[in-house]
């Protein structure tokens, strides 16, 4: 190994190394985050179906995948005529 490769290993794994802990430390934040609030998501839009008739364990799947998108076309939807 030549001199220069060794003092460039040497930078680039002495400084980036704050940065990278972090950035990791952020993401691992926000999956936190997310995996939290889903159930939320999913009890809210089973509860609003069900308040309007609709079918709560169809609307708790949508809400698991679509999330919020389907938490508000739950609350647009109108009641279900009975």
């Amino acid at each position: 190994m030549s001199f220069v490769q060794s003092c460039t290993r040497t930078a680039a794994a002495s400084t980036p190394m704050i940065e990278n802990d972090r950035r990791t430390t952020s993401i691992a934040h926000g999956n936190v985050v997310v995996c939290r609030s889903i159930p939320g998501v999913v009890a809210i839009c089973a509860g609003i179906a069900a308040a309007k008739g609709r079918n709560p364990l169809g609307w708790g799947i949508l809400g698991l995948f679509f999330g919020i998108l389907t938490l508000i076309v739950v609350i647009v939807v109108p009641r279900k005529k009975s």
